[in-house]
């Protein structure tokens, strides 16, 4: 009894240590010359010691991870997109992928020529392996809009939990052709159907008071077609007068605009004004957060004296009240809970808590952080044992946890990447580089993930970007057990 139980000991340790031999040499195969692929797949795409649940891949038999995680490919770099009479060969995914509560996902993408479609693709979920139902490219640049203009270009685009898309649409004039197009504008799908307009050039907001100039920044697209969104401005009372705001559409109304703050609006308990408005984030309730530059008040704006210098900054607020809370600063400013030099990528809880970036360039630190409290920085130890190096933002799910994705560097000096959750006390890996995905294949190379604010369902499915060893490229769904 004892001699075979001391077998079944022995044997099972050799199984375990050939895992780890074939898991060494996968990992051996990624040198240094990755590095800079697996930043830019963490930092958004476009960039611990605590509990966590390790993941040693997946055999390719469609067997869950031991995190109870399965992922298999759903389009690969080379697969035409569409149907019969309107398609897209994908070259190129730009970056931007979202995954909504009615099983679509959203994504933009290229083909050889350059010629770039906003792609949907609705997945069966509940067969034993993720299967498409349909496709659709619901518009593509050079060709026409509904409302005649002829689209030159693809700029943000956000998506919500019922599947509407807005996205800035930057329109053009065809060869041969005069048509007057200004910049661009707001267009939003809804139920599957075609982009229709909802802010253009010109267009008068917030009580008639301001109009843009079809110079958009981010947007942010939530639930009941709510649009929060950066913009250009100008008064249209002084067209002289100009500068920088945040607005919010409730229910994408023009009519019912608001305001929220614009340039030379002041920063809670500081002797700065804002200045300018980068990437924003807006959830339930009416949170949001908006990170963004500010320069000192009085600084001297003569053009025969330097511009001023402007330092970073990350506010929070509610649409529903004019209060506008600073939550990081520049440290010349003061006054915030996080100070750094520079902040990235805001993620607002349905409670309105942020979680962000810190990104230090001189130092090359980063760190994550829910409100004032650390998550994970560059050089802590990840859920792996691996040195941190970036992070990104990722995507809030449901319950108010996060995804997100790191690199880092292993105990060899190898570049590698972890996509993991954190529910607020535990960091659990959900894949790793080296690792093989449930339908078999190649190993992950790179795992572009967190570049946008929905890449996560209501059930915890994911939707990212891998690269594989073999240099294939696909779209991937992660799916809970």
């Amino acid at each position: 009894m004892f001699a075979e139980l001391w077998i079944k000991i022995i044997s099972a340790f050799l199984i375990l240590f050939i895992f780890y031999l074939e898991w060494r040499l996968i990992i051996s195969n990624f040198s240094r010359r990755h590095f800079i692929k697996l930043v830019s797949g963490v930092v958004g795409g476009t960039v611990l010691s605590s509990g966590f649940i390790g993941c040693m891949g997946s055999d390719g038999s469609g067997a869950s991870f031991p995190n109870g995680y399965r992922f298999y490919r759903i389009k690969n770099g080379g697969d035409a997109v569409g149907t019969n009479n309107r398609s897209l060969e994908l070259d190129i995914f730009r970056g931007s992928v979202h995954l909504s509560d009615n099983n679509v996902i959203t994504f933009d993408a290229a083909d050889s020529s350059k010629r770039v479609g906003i792609v949907q693709i609705a997945v069966d979920f509940d067969s034993g392996t993720p299967k498409i139902e349909w496709e659709n490219i619901p518009v593509m640049t050079n060709e026409y809009l509904d409302d005649g203009r002829y689209v030159g270009n693809f700029k943000a685009m956000d998506v919500n939990r019922q599947g509407s898309v807005a996205v800035d649409i930057v329109a053009k004039t065809p060869s041969g052709e005069r048509i007057n197009h200004q910049l661009s504008g707001i267009y939003l799908q809804t139920d599957n159907g075609s982009f229709q307009p909802v802010l253009t050039y010109g267009q008068q907001l917030a009580d008639n008071s301001v109009y843009t100039t079809g110079q958009l920044g981010d947007i942010d697209l939530h639930e009941d077609n709510d649009i929060m969104f950066s913009s250009h401005l100008k008064y249209v009372d002084n067209e002289n007068m100009h500068g920088y705001g945040v607005l919010y559409l409730p229910a994408a109304s023009l009519n019912s605009s608001e305001l929220v703050m614009t340039t030379g609006d002041f920063v809670p308990f500081s002797n700065h004004a804002m200045e300018t408005f980068g990437l924003i984030d807006m959830h339930d309730n009416g949170h949001y957060a908006v990170s963004g530059h500010a320069t000192a008040l009085g600084a001297a704006t003569n053009s025969n004296i330097d511009e001023p210098s402007s330092s970073a900054l990350l506010v929070t607020g509610n649409v529903a009240t004019s209060e506008t809370l600073l939550l990081g600063a520049a440290s010349d400013i003061g006054g915030g809970e996080l100070t750094a030099p520079c902040f990235y990528g805001p993620r607002t809880t349905s409670t309105g808590d942020v979680y962000g970036i810190t990104w230090d360039e001189t130092e090359d630190h980063m760190s994550l952080s829910l409100g004032a409290d650390k998550i994970i920085a560059s050089g802590d130890t990840t859920p792996l044992g691996n040195q941190a190096l970036y992070l990104s933002t990722g995507t809030v799910s449901h319950d108010d946890s996060l995804f997100y994705s790191l690199s880092a560097i292993d105990d060899e000096g190898h570049a590698v990447q972890e996509l993991l959750h954190y529910n607020g006390a535990q960091h659990s890996v959900l894949l790793a580089t080296g690792d093989t995905l449930s339908d078999g294949g190649a190993p992950v190379e790179t795992i572009y993930f967190g570049g946008t604010t929905l890449q996560a369902d209501s059930q915890d499915r994911i939707v990212f970007y891998c690269t594989f060893a073999d240099g294939t490229r696909s779209l991937v769904v992660g799916i809970p057990a």
